[in-house]
């Protein structure tokens, strides 16, 4: 570089000038873009900052952020089979008792058929069994009438008999009639008497339809019961295999257990699975309620009915009061999305929340958590 060069930069620096005056055009713009990028990086360093702040989990002792306690229910059957079709898609909000899951019933349905043609069988049999012994019992009764008529008539023949062989006795004294004709009078009166007393045998044993109507029941009427009791011994145990073949058959609806969301669908139809297997998953959020995962340090002073502030993560969220309901009287690892770091293990105890806030929650929800 020449004299001439030099000399617009030396008259620079004795003006008291500064000394970029002159400097090559390459070197002035390098400046100029640092100068103007250190701004924007110091922003940018705010704004990640911030950033790291509002969405890590365990920010300070006094400051933390809390989530919708979220409820899983695992939706299964009782008993093993394969999937006929699920009524439910991811997303869906379910009452309880709405029907979630079908199994494939139909062996159990047609078992059950046969089941109740069974019945239906036995009942007939019972029936007609019944209609019979019904027709026998008539029959006795009718020899029982017979039975109770020819009794009257021989205790009156027996009566009329016993007379007229105390006359031929005493005819036969006073030979006027021969003795022959009295023998055969106290014959027939020998075998009256002995029906006559198989009447009185058969009444006090209650055979034969002979018994008094106010008194128990004959043994006639005992024996048409027991064989019919067989009958219906059989009706009531087919009638039992039906009730479980109809429990069966129901449990193989499956129904959700609570009110809750749809979270996942474990299986698709056509699967076979096992009794027990999971299909579907439900999520619940216990109602105005949030879980903090506090550090071991920051747990420290927090007692239930604490008052803190609640606020959604999010810029334009406002702030309400909520209190503490319990802690947790042991320590357990943080879950992942409440460490500050997910790579580093955290030990702490879970705090539960309770909010002011009106609506429902998300299952799983962030709220930013003030301890005053």
């Amino acid at each position: 570089m020449g004299d001439t060069d030099l000399a617009p930069t030396l008259e620079a620096h004795a003006d008291g000038a500064s000394p970029l005056r002159g400097l090559p055009g390459t070197a002035l713009a390098r400046r100029a873009l640092a100068g103007r990028a250190l701004p924007v990086l110091l922003i940018v360093g705010a704004l990640a900052t911030f950033y790291a702040l509002r969405h890590g989990h365990v920010v300070t002792g006094m400051d933390t952020v809390a989530y919708a306690d979220a409820t899983h229910h695992r939706v299964a059957p009782v008993a093993p089979g394969r999937i006929d079709r699920v009524t439910v898609a991811v997303g869906q909000a379910v009452r309880k008792g709405d029907v979630v899951v079908e199994m494939d019933a139909a062996a159990r349905r047609l078992e059950l058929e046969k089941s109740r043609l069974e019945l239906a069988r036995r009942e007939a049999d019972l029936r007609a069994a019944a209609q019979t012994q019904d027709s026998e019992v008539t029959r006795s009764e009718l020899w029982v009438l017979k039975a109770k008529a020819d009794e009257r008539g021989d205790r009156a023949e027996l009566a009329e008999l016993r007379s007229r062989v105390v006359r031929l006795d005493q005819l036969v004294a006073d030979k006027l009639v021969g003795s022959s004709e009295a023998e055969r009078a106290k014959e027939r009166l020998r075998a009256l008497s002995a029906r006559v007393e198989t009447y009185d045998q058969a009444t006090q044993l209650g055979r034969g339809g002979l018994a008094a109507s106010t008194g128990p029941r004959s043994q006639h009427q005992t024996d048409v019961e027991a064989r019919l009791e067989p009958l219906r011994q059989a009706i009531q145990v087919q009638r039992a295999a039906i009730a479980l073949l109809e429990l069966e058959v129901a449990e193989l609806t499956v129904k959700a257990p609570c009110d809750g969301v749809v979270s996942v669908l474990v299986r698709q139809p056509g699967e076979v699975v096992e009794a027990g297997a999971e299909i579907v998953t439900l999520v619940t959020a216990r109602p105005k309620t949030v879980v903090a995962m506090l550090s071991e340090q920051a747990v420290e002073g927090v007692r239930p009915g604490a008052v803190v502030d609640v606020k959604r993560n999010q810029f334009t969220s406002a702030s309400y009061p909520g209190r503490v309901v319990s802690v947790a009287p042991e320590l357990e690892e943080l879950p992942l999305r409440a460490r500050p770091s997910p790579q580093t293990p955290l030990w702490g105890r879970r705090v539960l929340i309770e909010l002011t806030i009106d609506g429902e929650l998300v299952p799983g929800e962030a709220f930013r958590v003030s301890l005053r």
